[in-house]
C-alpha cells in the first residue's frame, strides 16, 4: 500500500505500509486467492507485538546498512 504526493514532476513525499496477518484463521472468500495468514499457513500462534518489533529491527538495520 502507498500513497504518494507529486508537485509537477517532483516527489513530494511517500508513505509505504505493509500488512501482515498473522493469527486469522479465516480469510474472506474474495481475497483467498491472494491472503492469508501465518497460522493458517504453518498452524502457530504469532506473539504480535514480537513480531512487530522483529520486523522494526530488522529494517532498521537494513535502513542503516544502505546509509553507510
Amino acid at each position: 500500500m502507498t500513497e504518494t504526493r507529486v508537485q509537477g514532476d517532483c516527489l513530494i513525499d511517500m508513505v509505504i505500509g505493509i500488512g501482515i496477518n498473522t493469527n486469522q484463521k479465516d480469510i474472506p472468500e474474495e481475497i483467498e486467492g491472494v491472503a492469508s495468514s501465518i497460522e493458517k499457513e504453518f498452524g502457530i500462534k504469532v506473539d504480535n507485538e514480537r513480531i512487530i518489533a522483529e520486523f522494526c529491527n530488522l529494517l532498521e538495520r537494513k535502513i542503516f546498512e544502505r546509509m553507510s
